[in-house]
């Protein structure tokens, strides 16, 4: 998994990364819910960069399919 360089991989992120990888390969809606700056952001665009499909650089990676990421704001 690629990573920005100084990016702290704390408890957080890592676990962020996990619950989100478990929710979008097996299509389970997700509100990821935190203090700010426990990595919640973070998490979404280190996957959202490394899923990528057959163009992923990682090869675990590559057996899993393109994340299409569509964002929106809501009040």
């Amino acid at each position: 998994m690629e990573v920005p360089p100084n990016t702290a991989k704390n408890r957080a992120l890592r676990d962020n990364i996990f619950v989100l990888l478990a929710c979008i390969v097996n299509r389970i809606p997700l509100f990821l819910c935190g203090k700010p700056g426990s990595s919640k952001s973070s998490a979404v665009q280190i996957l959202i960069s490394n899923l990528k499909g057959k163009k992923s650089t990682d090869s675990y990676f590559q057996t899993l399919p393109e994340l299409v990421a569509v964002s929106f704001q809501g009040s």
